[in-house]
């Protein structure tokens, strides 16, 4: 039960820190979501809200933001969450951000799908023409 609550409080450290890095770099309503602690049976049972993105404040994109070291085989699932958060809640971007071991918030994992990239790409250079 120690190491339940000690990954709660790792990923809501890494939710505060990812929100603080976004908010230096000129996102400034950048603002973490709440980790739900563990829930009664029944709880676990009824109908739940759609997933949120992990991180709030960032017009038209949806987070899942990720403390846990070892990530690899979970990084498709995680995706696949964000984009239904996005979908779920109206928003057209998504991404994963993912700890990266021994390294700053800043130079953390930013992970989008080959679309979500091209179509930022698309979109900076019509922004550009």
């Amino acid at each position: 039960m120690a190491d339940l609550a000690g990954n709660r409080w790792r990923s809501a450290r890494f939710r505060e820190a990812v929100s603080l890095q976004l908010q230096v770099y000129g996102l400034e309503q950048a603002t973490p979501t709440p980790i739900p602690g563990p829930r009664a049976l029944s709880e676990s049972l009824s109908d739940d809200p759609p997933p949120l993105s992990h991180i709030e404040g960032v017009p038209g994109w949806a987070f899942g933001v990720h403390a846990d070291v070892r990530q690899g085989e979970r990084l498709g699932p995680q995706l696949d969450a964000a984009e239904q958060a996005a979908r779920l809640t109206g928003r057209e971007h998504f991404g994963v951000i993912a700890y990266r071991r021994e390294r700053a918030t800043s130079d953390a994992f930013a992970i989008l799908t080959l679309s979500e990239l091209a179509a930022l790409i698309l979109a900076a250079q019509l922004r550009e023409a």
